[in-house]
């Protein structure tokens, strides 16, 4: 990712709820939380959009921070389950937002050993436009779905180093299975202790793995 100016978007179509509604709308929400009459993905997923999103949108303001995953560019392809486009062809293939196991099938029938590099890892290019607060969720799967909450876990392991209070070990290992094993089996290795190197070394295999890819296209055409 590359830190640069960005440049941000308003809403567009959504209609702000009145003041009092909006009041009365979040006060039912608490009774039905505090009730106990929903399950635990769905107060995960309620935290997750009231607070960590608007706690994550002014963090990426004031850091100036830019990632494909937050641009209004991306949009989805129709072609694969689970993978967008680039919609002004900065990049012409389609991925999917993020790593993980539920990013793990191929997306080409005649390329079966292809790991397509996330948009969350690829370079942003100086066409990036930030979505809007309410929309900072738009390139990740429906919140309503257990792909959503699969989703939410795994950017928040990768922003705050916690995926709903353990690290985000799923994560690496979908990615390479080598790579969670050197670290698992570091002394001292605690799983409910916040990590600081998934981000890093996500981004490093999937930098290195285009690189030999690149090579080997290389040695073809030669």
């Amino acid at each position: 990712m590359i830190k640069s100016s960005a440049v941000n978007i308003p809403d567009a179509g959504m209609p702000e709820l009145p003041a009092y509604l909006y009041r009365r709308l979040t006060k039912v929400i608490f009774s039905i939380l505090n009730s106990g009459i929903l399950t635990g993905d769905f107060k995960y997923v309620w935290h997750f959009v009231r607070y960590f999103r608007n706690e994550l949108y002014e963090r990426h303001i004031d850091e100036n921070y830019i990632n494909c995953v937050f641009c209004s560019n991306l949009v989805r392809t129709g072609c694969h389950r689970h993978c967008l486009k680039c919609g002004v062809g900065t990049y012409i293939r389609c991925s999917p937002s993020l790593p993980g196991i539920l990013y793990n099938e191929s997306t080409q029938r005649d390329d079966s050993d292809d790991l397509r590099t996330p948009w969350y890892f690829k370079e942003t290019c100086r066409h990036f436009k930030r979505l809007s607060l309410k929309k900072y969720f738009k390139n990740l799967h429906s919140v309503l779905s257990p792909a959503g909450i699969y989703d939410f876990e795994v950017l928040e392991g990768l922003e705050n180093g916690l995926s709903a209070g353990a690290k985000p070990c799923h994560v690496c290992a979908a990615a390479d299975y080598e790579l969670y094993k050197r670290c698992s089996s570091q002394e001292g290795f605690d799983t409910e202790a916040p990590c600081n190197r998934a981000d890093a070394e996500l981004k490093s295999f999937y930098m290195n793995k285009d690189a030999n890819k690149y090579k080997d296209a290389k040695k073809k055409v030669s």
